[in-house]
């Protein structure tokens, strides 16, 4: 800056008229103003945000600094001051003007700031899932946002709708089992970029499942028979159940469908296995139950054939092991061969004797089981044959006098073959009292050995025929 003095000077056109110079005035010349600072912040905002700016002069001599928003780059616009807020989304010019008061003090307007105004962010997508899980499971979410600038997403979880809440990442895994509600919360950086919070989603969190029931039919049975179990489940959520059968406590097995029938002798472990389909819904497989599959029952002991006395009964016996439960027996007898037809006789036992005989009869036994699925077993079919040509027979009399029941001998009745032996010192001796089918309607014998105090008493019209 120079300083400048101004001042008159009279110069006179008369002798005398003489003026000294007029009072001095100062004049300063000072250099042309520049812009010392010039700040518009932010540079881009959203619809309704405000724009702050300032700007100072540096030099020249007093003068006012006002601004001007334009939509064009240097256009006309609008004087504004600070904070302003644009009026709508956009591209906007900020340029401080500056306004001289001293003569000479000229200064172009200050460079121009852009500010962009963007309308307002949205929601784009907000994704929560799944809507129900079990305790210890977890929930996965994600939001984004269209429109605005910048900022970030957060997530809360309540257990109120709206509720202050937690803030949660993804996934996150609920504390407890009740009602939580999930949303996205935007947090902005740029001034007036606001958004409400995001649509909450509700999260139902369950107590793990347990096994509510366990059923497994008969644990043991016959090979062939079915197994037929079931399981329900109490609590959580969705899910299914399969089985599984192995063949040791807790192993890999095979998955199978009630009813099932396994293809072999053994104990088998089944056991209910659940499926979840929802997260955190675990439960440990159910019980085990052991079902022993056996082979059905077996004769272990056939009948044995063999000849009874005329008039004499037999005992046949059989044994069966293997298979489930009580056995039973049934006894059939046939007169026509193994190959005819049967009747049953007899009662429920291991054994049988027949009734007496007098020609040849053929026997089997029934053997069946009240286990599952436990089938019949026949046995051989045995002959039972009478005796003939017996060598000789010794009266015992243990059963009573009469000398045609085969009980009172020691080798059956006897015939035309046989040699007679009636000893002393017998409880009772025979007495012949009705005639023999066994000898032309007689009793008979080859030869008879009476010893002294014994005696054979022939009643009536019965014979005894002596044949030698």
């Amino acid at each position: 800056a120079t300083t400048y003095y101004y001042r008159p000077v009279y110069n006179p056109t008369v002798s005398g008229c003489n003026l000294a110079d007029g009072v001095e005035t100062t004049v300063t010349v000072v250099a042309d103003p520049t812009w010392a600072t010039n700040t518009v912040s932010p540079g881009t905002i959203c619809n309704g945000g405000s724009v702050t700016f300032s700007a100072t002069v540096s030099g020249g001599s007093g003068g006012t600094v006002s601004w001007v928003r334009a939509t064009t780059p240097g256009g006309a616009g609008t004087t504004v001051t600070s904070p302003n807020t644009p009026p709508s989304a956009g591209t906007y010019y900020y340029r401080p003007v500056y306004t001289g008061t001293v003569s000479g003090c000229n200064l172009a307007d200050g460079a121009e700031a852009t500010v962009t105004v963007v309308a307002d962010p949205t929601w784009a997508t907000n994704t929560v899932s799944p809507s129900t899980i079990c305790n210890g499971g977890s929930v996965t979410f994600s939001a984004t946002v269209s429109g605005g600038s910048g900022g970030t997403v957060s997530w809360v979880r309540s257990t109120t709708p709206g509720g202050a809440g937690t803030a949660v990442t993804s996934p996150d895994i609920p504390p407890s089992a009740t009602t939580y509600y999930y949303r996205p919360v935007y947090n902005p950086t740029v001034s007036g970029c606001n958004l409400a919070d995001g649509t909450e989603t509700t999260v139902t969190v369950l107590a793990d499942p347990t096994w509510a029931t366990n059923t497994v039919s008969s644990t043991t049975q016959c090979l062939g028979a079915s197994v037929t179990f079931s399981a329900t489940v109490s609590g959580g959520s969705g899910g299914s159940v399969t089985w599984v059968r192995a063949i040791t406590p807790g192993g890999a097995g095979t998955t199978v469908t009630s009813p099932d029938v396994p293809s072999s002798a053994n104990t088998y472990y089944y056991r209910p296995v659940y499926n979840a389909s929802v997260s955190g819904c675990n439960l440990a497989d159910g019980s085990e139950t052991s079902v022993i599959i056996t082979a059905d029952p077996t004769i272990s002991t056939q009948p044995i054939a063999g000849a009874a006395c005329y008039n004499g009964t037999y005992t046949l016996t059989v044994a069966a092991t293997g298979g489930v439960g009580t056995f039973s027996y049934q006894w059939q007898e046939s007169t026509t061969g193994c190959g005819g037809s049967f009747t049953n006789v007899g009662t429920n036992s291991t054994s049988y004797t027949t009734g007496t005989f007098t020609a040849a009869r053929y026997y089997r036994v029934v053997v069946s089981q009240t286990g599952n699925a436990c089938s019949n077993v026949t046995s051989n079919c045995v002959t039972v044959s009478v005796q003939s040509n017996l060598a000789s027979s010794t009266w015992n009399g243990n059963v009573s006098t009469d000398w045609y029941n085969p009980a009172n001998w020691s080798n059956c009745v006897p015939g035309d073959n046989t040699n007679a032996v009636i000893p002393a010192g017998r409880p009772r001796y025979p007495q012949i009292v009705t005639s023999s089918p066994l000898y032309n309607g007689n009793a008979t014998c080859k030869t008879i050995n009476i010893a002294n105090g014994a005696t054979v008493d022939i009643k009536g019209n019965a014979v005894l025929d002596v044949l030698n």
